[in-house]
């Protein structure tokens, strides 16, 4: 479940991504009641949530009842289970429960350290706690600034997510783009080999994206630019109609516009500005 994926990125934060994909399947929302899965998720959460309820009427750390319940509490609105969200899970989701997750383990720490201390093998957890906890630091700082590495240029950074989810739209458009931005910088330096092969990858990244999430106007709309930039002028239309259709705002429609102008369809390309510029009159100005 997407619980169970989130209690494994903060105990276990290995291949992360940036996105995990979207939901373009709206019919399985509608089967989430005869989905076992789904049941089980509401029964973790309630179960949290009555374990919270149990710890503090036994007089327990409240850091335990509290963390626990902030956990939950704050990750159920974007869990889908309240309501679908077209956003299975997300990194950026943890943030605020993470604080709860924090204050829990600091309070099963303090309880663990009294029972220790009221013991006879506190001078051992008192040794094994001062060589574990630094070597766990050193692991996930480690593991931070590898992380990090994937976030040093953007080329760089959807490389690294489409090794990590080789299906993900987000990736491939993303990709598409740097790409794209690429070939029109060997474009302007005289590097025509270069420009061509560059634009044609940005192309192919883009149509991957458009397979695997057709609703995306994003991708029909750096697909266009790519086959106009390729000076394939008819397939670069039909994208850019594409484009428009799926997003009929200023953007896309002043991008189609600038394309018919260069064909020389001047009356069709005025169209397309002034509807453009109805839609955003000061995007445009």
């Amino acid at each position: 479940t997407i619980f169970a994926d989130y209690l494994r990125m903060l105990v276990l934060p290995i291949g992360l991504s940036a996105s995990y994909g979207i939901n373009s399947q709206p019919a399985r929302w509608s089967a989430a009641a005869s989905d076992p899965a789904a049941w089980a998720a509401v029964a973790l959460v309630l179960g949290c949530a009555a374990a919270s309820l149990v710890l503090l009427a036994r007089g327990r750390p409240t850091a335990f009842a509290l963390g626990l319940a902030w956990f939950f509490i704050t990750l159920s609105p974007t869990s889908n289970l309240i309501v679908p969200i077209g956003v299975l899970k997300a990194e950026r989701f943890l943030y605020l429960p993470s604080a709860g997750a924090v204050l829990f383990l600091g309070g099963w720490l303090v309880d663990l350290a009294d029972r220790l201390r009221a013991s006879d093998r506190s001078e051992v957890a008192r040794v094994a706690g001062a060589a574990v906890l630094p070597a766990v630091l050193v692991l996930f700082a480690g593991m931070t600034a590898i992380r990090n590495l994937d976030w040093t240029r953007a080329e760089v950074f959807w490389q690294a997510q489409l090794e990590r989810q080789p299906d993900d739209p987000v990736g491939h458009v993303g990709l598409g783009f740097v790409r794209y931005e690429q070939g029109m910088a060997a474009e302007a330096l005289g590097w025509p080999e270069a420009a061509r092969e560059l634009l044609t990858e940005a192309g192919v990244h883009c149509q991957r994206g458009m397979r695997l999430d057709p609703r995306k106007a994003g991708s029909w709309l750096f697909l266009a630019e790519a086959l106009s930039a390729l000076d394939r002028q008819e397939e670069a239309l039909s994208a850019f109609d594409e484009a428009v259709a799926r997003l009929p705002e200023g953007g896309p429609l002043a991008a189609r516009g600038f394309e018919r102008l260069r064909r020389g369809n001047v009356a069709e390309a005025k169209r397309d500005f002034e509807r453009a510029l109805e839609l955003d009159p000061a995007g445009f100005r």
